[in-house]
């Protein structure tokens, strides 16, 4: 079983452009989209295209339009959906946001694409970043749930691959030993 990427796309555009890939979406059969389905959202012929230039072999979309944007929220298989959305951007006019994460390899990231399929910004971080810059409180009850099933600081802080932030500010290393030391089952 593939590890699942989590995607979040924020779409932009005019209403009437949203509204027709709102309803591409919600009418993707089994709600999966795969290779053989990938060419119902677009015009083009995207026949030759294959699972690197989609992101990935499959993805499970829910959309919703709120407050004038698209959201579209899914696991892919893998890796995220970054090559969709960028053809999404070409050929509709539309601008996207893609936030995604994978925490069994530890890796996120976020990119924005203009109205062209260009790409404007990239930012890319392992998924403990991510999670500590965006949500720290989920950071915190990660590391407490965690704690409880490693053996050792080091081993806890390497699988994490939070041992880089030794040296650094980004994390406050002090305060994951305390979370260590309070909730760990080490002797």
């Amino acid at each position: 079983m593939a590890n699942d990427c989590w995607n979040k796309a924020i779409i932009r555009g005019d209403e009437s452009t949203l509204k027709i890939l709102l309803d591409k979406f919600n009418n993707i059969e089994n709600g999966v989209l795969h290779m053989g389905n990938y060419k119902t959202l677009f015009t083009d012929d995207v026949s030759d295209m294959d699972e690197e230039d989609w992101g990935s072999k499959r993805f499970t979309p829910s959309s919703e339009i709120s407050d004038g944007i698209l959201i579209i929220t899914g696991d892919s298989a893998w890796s995220p959906m970054i090559g969709l959305f960028e053809m999404i951007c070409a050929e509709y006019g539309v601008e996207a946001e893609l936030e995604y994460d994978e925490m069994g390899y530890d890796f996120a990231g976020r990119i924005v694409w203009d109205s062209e399929g260009v790409m404007t910004e990239s930012h890319d971080w392992t998924y403990w970043e991510k999670l500590h810059l965006f949500d720290k409180e989920n950071f915190v009850e990660e590391l407490v749930y965690r704690a409880e099933i490693y053996d050792s600081y080091e081993e806890f802080i390497e699988d994490l691959n939070l041992s880089k932030w030794k040296d650094s500010s980004i994390v406050d290393m002090d305060e994951v030993k305390q979370i260590w030391d309070k909730y760990s089952n080490e002797d």
